[in-house]
């Protein structure tokens, strides 16, 4: 597909010891500028910017090395060297991507062409086909679908923004009408449209923008990529298979591991080719254990959160017991105080004869449904925050009670033994650690 001149970046030429990348489209400049510069900042395996002549459209940046598909032409003859290669720079080129990902940008276009090496130390290249919700996509992705390539989301979503694109312009109607062509036409690549439509094209929203899990289209497009580099070494045999069934992993539409996680099991398994395999994180984990939490960045699934950090006698559980140690029988405690508290304030109320007032009859039906939630509370492994806040409804709700107590002939005991009671309840319940 092309408008006028095709508005993907094509051509880089190498001056001296760094590249000179020329763009077609001052968009397109804008904003692999800004991606590059934003994931140089961050430390990210990309080269650095380091000019940009914005009437030549081009962009000067560091040497990044040679192209994946020049290396690979390198690597001698000897299978045991390809294989090699395969084992230890393999990994590392899926550690790279991973790198870029987990500063939010999610490149869709990963192949041979757009991945650099020098000195075994792969850099990823070519950010015109990317996502990032720090920079959202202003224009659409002029990316030919593929379904060997790209995940089928993708696929939707370009066609609907394809669809969007001639539906909003009424040039490229015209364009059709007079060329005989389908209105919108094939998303193909041997399609030549005026330059003028997509130059004046600035939509208010982009299906490609709403996208939910762009690592799942990552890892999809990862799966694409170690085809190709198995093919350019020539791997073959039980490794050739051993590969097949990682990339049959990250393109697996009906697999619910998270693609982050299915990412960094390939890499392992690439580590393991030819050798004996390790056990799978996948194989060994437990089924009680808890789960790594994933935080979420701009698009989404982005990058492992850090585990909480748990006191040395705390371990997280299921419904019953939530906890090991001395957290949860604290906690059992604190919730007995709480109604041992009320338990002395009836007390009190039939040894004193005292009758309830209106203000404390109200009190004592929240007492009742906050006691029952209070009890609740044990029930769950992360309900320590539920338990503070009921201890401290409780403990207010008493005040009522035992004023009207001290008003009607109460003892000292009588009235401060309930106060006290529920006081130490409350503090058990602060004082504790968050699971």
């Amino acid at each position: 597909m092309a408008l006028d001149k095709t508005p993907r970046p094509e051509r880089i030429a190498e001056a001296g010891t760094d590249f000179v990348k020329t763009f077609e489209d001052a968009y397109l400049l804008s904003r692999e500028l800004q991606l590059l510069t934003d994931l140089d900042q961050r430390g990210a395996p990309v080269p650095r910017v380091l000019a940009t002549d914005y009437q030549a459209c081009t962009i000067t940046m560091t040497h990044g090395g040679i192209a994946l598909t020049e290396e690979l032409a390198q690597i001698g003859s000897r299978y045991a060297d390809r294989l090699s290669w395969l084992r230890t720079t393999g990994p590392d080129i899926l550690t790279a991507i991973l790198a870029v990902c987990h500063h939010g940008v999610y490149h869709l276009d990963l192949a041979c062409r757009n991945i650099l090496v020098s000195k075994g130390r792969p850099m990823i290249v070519d950010f015109g086909l990317a996502l990032c919700s720090r920079l959202p996509l202003q224009k659409p992705l002029w990316l030919i679908p593929s379904e060997k390539l790209h995940h089928p989301e993708l696929i939707a979503v370009l066609r609907a923004d394809w669809n969007d694109f001639f539906l909003h312009s009424p040039e490229l109607r015209d364009y059709c009408a007079r060329h005989g062509l389908a209105c919108p036409p094939p998303l193909t690549n041997g399609l030549a449209l005026p330059g003028s439509a997509y130059s004046g094209y600035w939509p208010s929203t982009l299906r490609a923008n709403t996208i939910t899990n762009p690592m799942a289209l990552v890892a999809y497009n990862l799966g694409a990529l170690l085809e190709e580099i198995i093919e350019r070494l020539e791997i073959t045999g039980p490794d050739a298979q051993a590969v097949g069934l990682i990339k049959n992993q990250l393109q697996s539409l009906s697999d619910k591991t998270p693609a982050l996680q299915r990412v960094t099991e390939a890499v392992s398994a690439l580590q393991d080719l030819g050798g004996t395999p390790r056990p799978s994180a996948r194989r060994t984990e437990s089924a009680s254990a808890p789960k790594e939490p994933v935080a979420q960045d701009g698009l989404n699934e982005t990058r492992p959160a850090p585990k909480p950090v748990l006191s040395p006698t705390v371990k997280s559980g299921g419904l019953w017991p939530p906890a090991a140690g001395l957290h949860w029988p604290t906690r059992a405690a604190a919730v007995c105080l709480s109604l041992a508290g009320f338990a002395l304030i009836d007390s009190a109320y039939r040894q004193t004869g005292a009758v309830l007032g209106d203000t404390a009859f109200i009190s004592a039906l929240v007492v009742m449904a906050a006691a029952i939630a209070l009890v609740f509370t044990l029930a769950f492994s992360r309900g320590l925050l539920a338990q503070r806040m009921l201890g401290l409804v409780l403990s207010v709700l008493s005040l009522p009670f035992i004023v009207e107590l001290w008003d009607q002939g109460a003892s000292i005991l009588q009235a401060g033994m309930p106060l006290v009671a529920l006081s130490i309840g409350l503090v058990l319940a602060v004082a504790l650690p968050q699971e």
